[in-house]
């Protein structure tokens, strides 16, 4: 069997549409509080987009290394050319490593490819560490132990203890909604406290925002239209744009006041 070139499966816009649907599907009774039971999913869904979307970007890049190689003398392009490829095909050779990492979480692959691409991080980068961290502490759940108190007014009541990105992401807001609950008491686990409609449109609108923020920032040229034509959808944009206009019309449906 003769290899004739090479393309690449896409799966992290099925990922990250799984994450939006089941949120915006998700209908809670509780109605004192903002819940989401499907924004822990949402969270580990949204990061495993994000890391699928870097190695496709990377595999993406090898199909279009061997394009240039079959249609060109790589080694006797001329500079005009080379200009409007976009981009140093060296570049590319790194770029198109990173799916062949054995480790390396999705944050540290991303930021991988941004350095790769030179591409700025974006302002919102410290907060992708923080979901990182987040969907650690879920997958990995060794803070899964719930001790029985006694409270200084004699009171039992469980008690969870919270990892520590806790004390970093408790400012974070949708829409004046805190992604984590603080009106339930100390009396429930931290992963009920994070089953928030605003936690699920958080991480999902965070992840999009990191997708867009290459996409966006690509080097004009050939290579730039190589990687684009595979997220491109029916309506003339990319999937990701359509994705956020669906969080989006759902928040403005679920905070509205």
């Amino acid at each position: 069997m003769e290899t004739l070139g090479y393309t690449t499966s896409i799966v992290s816009w099925p990922f990250i549409m799984s994450a939006i649907e089941m949120s915006c599907n998700s209908k809670s009774e509780i109605k004192k509080i903002d819940y989401n039971k499907e924004a822990i999913s949402c969270v580990v869904l949204s990061c495993v987009s994000l890391e699928a979307f870097t190695n496709e970007i990377s595999s993406i890049t090898n199909a279009f290394i061997n394009h240039v190689k079959r249609d060109f003398d790589i080694d006797n392009l001329p500079d005009k050319q080379k200009f409007k490829i976009g981009i140093d095909l060296k570049i590319c050779e790194d770029i198109s490593q990173i799916r062949n990492a054995k480790e390396g979480s999705f944050y540290k692959r991303f930021k991988k490819l941004l350095l790769c691409l030179k591409i700025e991080k974006p302002e919102f980068f410290q907060k992708l560490h923080h979901l990182q961290e987040l969907r650690n502490a879920l997958v990995h759940f060794r803070l899964c132990d719930i001790s029985v108190v006694e409270d200084t007014d004699g009171v039992i009541k469980y008690y969870q203890e919270p990892p520590e990105v806790f004390q970093h992401i408790k400012s974070y807001k949708v829409k004046g909604w805190p992604v984590i609950a603080s009106d339930v008491g100390d009396n429930i686990g931290w992963n009920s406290r994070i089953s928030t409609n605003a936690m699920a449109a958080w991480s999902i609108k965070l992840i999009l925002n990191a997708i867009m923020h290459v996409l966006y920032n690509l080097p004009e040229g050939e290579y730039r239209d190589f990687l684009l034509k595979y997220y491109k959808s029916r309506e003339n944009s990319n999937l990701f744009e359509k994705g956020k206009y669906n969080v989006e019309e759902w928040e403005n449906k679920i905070f509205k006041k």
